[in-house]
């Protein structure tokens, strides 16, 4: 039987979560009772008395605000109180000197900025309003994440350079900044939330990390979920190019992106939200995957889609599924059909499903079809059933 050895078992104990973990782990057996003593630092918060535990640590990792720093203090700043010292009131008990401290709790810019040691590393940068106000509009290196409404109605931008680092964009980040026309993501943002962009009337451009001159948005291929509304209303934006690791666009997520031409969502895509696409009047066709099951109101109002294939996974289509689009034919699967695979049937059309197609003369309805909806269909349309 294969057993873990000295060395992997002291990868596998960075996971652990309480002292108690180690300490079980050193009654194992004799090759993991020294296991703590190969650490340079410490995999979980200490205190004066568990700090005995890890005797060759170099680095001091802190969690928290409140985990003991065992006498290493810094300048730290809340968003609405001064500047002071993080150990301002504490007793130090047991002081340490280490080779460098690292941080992973959230502190906001203008703590990062008084702390120019170099043995102190903050890992959770968030620029908020206040720092935007205080250090300009140029998100400066070291940041991490952007606060909700940081640029929130920042009339004077128009070029935004996210540097790399950034890992989320919170809601409403640039909510209402009317006059951006050019927006850089680098491939380190691994979440984009609710509002991030809202009602950015002047959006032309959103371009990949180092391809500034692309008049396109291309989300970073790390990215798997797109949160609800981010964004609404970019009237402007005209391509996207969606990463193949996406698996969800949520509610609103391109909601009356009006310029939008084309879409290719990616197989793997298993949940869109409901109005994902609504009122995309400029959107002419869409590529739907093989990942996805069922169809709703995605696509309502789109005004110039005319060329749609839907998949042979689709077992429905829901409520103002295509309501008041531009279809001229549409096809179907059922398991008869040559581009049906697999034995899933469509078993149900959900009611106006294809009301207002003014230019849909026909349609044939496969026997899979067990249920249609209210007003699936205008009257001019001929509906065979086979």
């Amino acid at each position: 039987m294969t057993k873990l050895g000295s060395y992997h078992i002291v990868n596998v104990s960075k996971y652990f979560k309480t002292i108690e973990d180690f300490i079980n782990l050193t009654f194992v057996c004799k090759k993991y009772s020294s296991c703590t003593e190969k650490f340079d630092f410490n995999p979980i918060p200490l205190t004066n008395k568990t700090f005995k535990y890890f005797p060759k640590m170099k680095i001091l990792h802190l969690w928290k605000k409140e985990d003991e720093n065992f006498g290493n203090g810094f300048i730290i700043k809340e968003k609405d109180v001064n500047y002071e010292d993080i150990n301002k009131g504490r007793e130090i008990i047991l002081k340490k000197d280490f080779d460098g401290i690292v941080v992973w709790f959230e502190v906001i810019y203008a703590t990062y900025e008084k702390n120019k040691n170099p043995n102190i590393k903050l890992k959770n940068v968030i620029y908020t309003k206040n720092d935007r106000i205080k250090f300009g509009n140029e998100i400066p290196k070291g940041v991490t994440k952007l606060d909700e409404g940081c640029f929130r109605d920042c009339k004077e931008l128009h070029n935004v350079e996210i540097p790399f680092g950034v890992s989320a964009i919170y809601p409403g980040c640039f909510y209402d900044c009317n006059f951006i026309d050019k927006v850089t993501i680098p491939p380190s943002v691994r979440y984009i939330n609710s509002y991030s962009f809202f009602r950015m009337s002047q959006f032309r451009n959103f371009c990949f990390f180092k391809c500034a001159n692309l008049c396109y948005l291309t989300i970073p291929s790390i990215v798997q979920v797109i949160s609800e509304q981010c964004f609404d209303k970019c009237i402007k934006l005209r391509n996207v190019t969606l990463p193949s690791k996406l698996v969800s666009i949520e509610k609103k997520r391109f909601y009356k992106c009006s310029s939008i031409e084309s879409l290719n969502i990616p197989l793997g895509v298993t949940e869109l939200g409901q109005y994902c696409f609504y009122k995309c009047k400029g959107l002419r066709s869409v590529t739907i995957p093989s990942s996805l099951t069922i169809i709703n109101n995605f696509f309502t109002y789109c005004l110039k889609l005319h060329d749609i294939i839907i998949p042979s996974s689709v077992v429905s289509l829901g409520y103002h599924c295509f309501r008041e689009c531009n279809i001229e034919s549409v096809v179907i699967p059922s398991s008869q059909s040559e581009q049906c695979y697999d034995t899933i049937n469509v078993i149900s059309l959900g009611e106006s499903c294809f009301e207002c197609c003014g230019n849909l003369s026909e349609i044939d309805i496969p026997s899979s079809v067990k249920s249609i909806g209210d007003g699936c269909f205008d009257s001019h349309t001929l509906v065979n059933k086979k």
